[in-house]
């Protein structure tokens, strides 16, 4: 019986260890159902971009952030964002090859209009950012300007019949900072204000064929509160007590 005991406050003690490590790791579980990016812009200087349907335009975010707090910073260390896959199908469909040749339509992330049906179709899929750098922290609010936003992953198919061009365009490693904007992080709570513009080729060329996107929306993650652990705690002294009481019946 002593044997078993020490076994289960040994396990207490592992587990009140690790949720207290989660808490301090400072992991941002993105919360999906407040967090999204709407993505406007145009193409070839001209096209607006516009939603193939209601709300395909609209990147519904998840994923997590990892941030630390200290010294007067908030700094981000790691963590994607990640675009949550719309059913669709959408189109064009995915496209590879040389020349290039579409695939049947298909899930995306983002469905876009160039203009209007007609004119040209846009998909972005497997679309994934982070955020790094050190934001001045005063009290909860921290400064955006300081950091840098990463496509980690990200595909663009495209077609505008305008012009009879249609392609694939990768977009992972492109970076943008952001001009303006304070975040907030407040107890487990990080809200974190998006609006950014990425500007990429589209086509080669002298001058080359452009695209501008604009990102604009927000990101909101939590970590567990203090309390939860602090609950955790309890009932594991409920624990301990009970087995103090089996043991010394035994």
């Amino acid at each position: 019986m002593k044997t078993a005991f020490r076994s289960l406050v040994a396990a207490l003690v592992v587990g009140m260890s690790f949720g207290a490590s989660q808490v301090n790791a400072a992991t941002y579980t993105i919360d999906e159902t407040l967090s999204s990016i709407t993505i406007t812009g145009s193409a070839l200087g001209i096209i607006p971009i516009i939603a193939q349907s209601p709300g395909s335009n609209v990147a519904v975010i998840a994923g997590s952030i990892d941030a630390s707090a200290g010294g007067g910073f908030l700094t981000f260390t790691g963590g994607v964002a990640d675009a949550v896959e719309k059913p669709g199908p959408f189109s064009p469909g995915p496209i590879s090859g040389d020349p290039p040749v579409a695939g049947p339509n298909a899930p995306a992330d983002v469905a876009l209009f160039l203009g209007n049906a007609s004119t040209g179709r846009l998909a972005l899929r497997d679309f994934a950012v982070s955020l790094s750098g050190s934001a001045p922290l005063a009290g909860n609010d921290f400064d955006l300007t300081a950091l840098t936003l990463t496509v980690t992953s990200g595909a663009l198919d495209y077609r505008v019949n305008l012009l009879n061009l249609f392609g694939h365009e990768e977009i992972a490693g492109q970076t943008a900072n952001p001009t303006e904007g304070t975040g907030l992080l407040v107890g487990g709570t990080l809200t974190i204000p998006i609006n950014v513009s990425i500007e990429f080729e589209v086509v080669e060329g002298d001058p080359p064929a452009m695209a501008v996107v604009n990102l604009v929306g927000q990101i909101v993650a939590t970590i567990p509160e203090p309390g939860t652990v602090a609950m955790l705690g309890m009932g594991a002294i409920g624990l301990v007590a009970f087995g103090r009481r089996r043991l010394r019946k035994a």
